[in-house]
């Protein structure tokens, strides 16, 4: 049995989480067995989360929004640069205490 080790890196492409170290793929179903049922194969015959779904342990998940309700924090999703920012507090992604809500799905650093 061959075993490789795959370390994930969250890019995006057309609002879309690519797996990194790049998969190749012909159809959805050869990314659905390494980043779940969430998966699609783009255009570009790579591997990747559906639109407004992100990586999360391998596995793409759906995003939730600012004010979404949730179960954990690994759910609320605004943004790669944001991941540190939002939280689920009380069953709803709010923004982590420091920060506060921008627009409508972001979180800043609120002095």
């Amino acid at each position: 049995m061959h075993c490789e080790y795959y370390m994930v890196l969250v890019l995006f492409v057309y609002n879309a989480a690519v797996a990194s170290p790049s998969r190749p793929c012909v159809k959805r179903h050869d990314c659905q067995i390494f980043l779940g049922v969430k998966s699609m194969c783009t255009r570009n015959s790579q591997c990747a989360c559906k639109a407004f779904h992100h990586l999360h342990m391998g596995l793409c998940v759906k995003n939730r929004d600012l004010h979404d309700m949730c179960e954990h924090d690994h759910q609320c999703y605004c943004g790669a640069d944001c991941e540190d920012k939002i939280a689920c507090i009380g069953r709803n992604c709010t923004c982590r205490p420091g920060h506060k809500p921008y627009r409508i799905r972001r979180c800043i650093f609120f002095i």
